[in-house]
């Protein structure tokens, strides 16, 4: 969660100016550094609004040959799709259409990235895929804060009867937990911790996670993760009702899908449900 502990200290600088404190969470960027044609990817441009009008710009890969499925992915709080899609663009080629959203604020997507009208977004992209699934299942995966933000989501969902199955990786627990946690990391920023506590709990996944049930949920989180740790991960899980699953990675934090073993785990999970 890439600059979390310089926003957060701005932050308290500033606490009686700031309109919504969950802005620290997210760290957009605009400009692509690539496109999918980089990667031989074939692609497609989604323009789609929130239910607040928000106009977003997300892009879709269309799976190589049938598809077996459709993956609506929720990147990380920092960069935007174009840095991102190294997490997913294996997935075409395995069977899957992939739509990656990029929330309000981020990339080409207009409007400022702050809970909970980003869930909105999530939607606004489910909505959009539903309608072009062609009566394939459809799974959320989501990194990070995306995770986060998939796990509030999913339970509050009118689609939620709709989704086949739930993907987390690296999940935080709460909002305050991990601020708390970044600011304990330094003697510098320690008693910093103190006013983490004025952040909103309503969208923490501690709160929602064991809504996501009836729907199949695979988690996964490395022990090695030096951004979201890992027991906050497993936790969440803890809180989880079945079904679900759990894997321990290995490596940094949402370098998940670099090992092949991963992948393979996934579309097992995937082909199952």
């Amino acid at each position: 969660m890439k600059s979390i502990r310089l926003l957060l200290l701005l932050a308290v600088v500033g606490l009686a100016g700031c309109e919504n404190l969950t802005s620290l969470f997210f760290y957009p960027q605009q400009s692509y550094h690539y496109t999918p044609d980089f990667f031989g990817l074939e692609w497609q441009t989604i323009h789609h609004q929130a239910e607040d009008g928000t106009e977003l710009v997300s892009w879709y890969l269309p799976a190589k040959g049938e598809a077996l499925g459709n993956v609506l992915f929720m990147h990380g709080n920092a960069q935007n799709i174009s840095t991102h899609i190294s997490s997913v663009k294996w997935l075409p080629k395995a069977g899957y259409n992939v739509f990656l959203l990029d929330y309000r604020e981020y990339g080409h997507s207009q409007g400022t990235a702050v809970l909970p009208e980003i869930l909105s977004d999530i939607d606004s992209a489910l909505a959009w895929l539903l309608s072009h699934d062609e009566g394939k299942p459809i799974f959320l995966l989501g990194q990070s804060i995306g995770a986060a933000l998939t796990a509030a989501y999913v339970p509050q969902s009118s689609y939620k009867d709709q989704i086949s199955g739930v993907i987390l990786d690296a999940c935080l627990l709460g909002y305050q937990e991990i601020a708390s946690d970044v600011m304990s990391r330094s003697w510098l920023t320690w008693v910093l911790q103190l006013p983490t506590y004025l952040l909103p709990r309503a969208q923490d996944p501690q709160n929602h996670i064991a809504n996501i049930s009836p729907i199949p949920l695979f988690m996964m989180h490395s022990p090695d993760d030096e951004v979201i740790p890992y027991e906050q991960g497993k936790a969440v899980y803890e809180l989880a009702k079945e079904p679900k699953q759990w894997l321990d990675l290995a490596g940094a934090h949402i370098q998940t899908f670099q090992f092949p073993s991963v992948r393979d785990e996934l579309i097992v999970f995937m082909k199952s449900h």
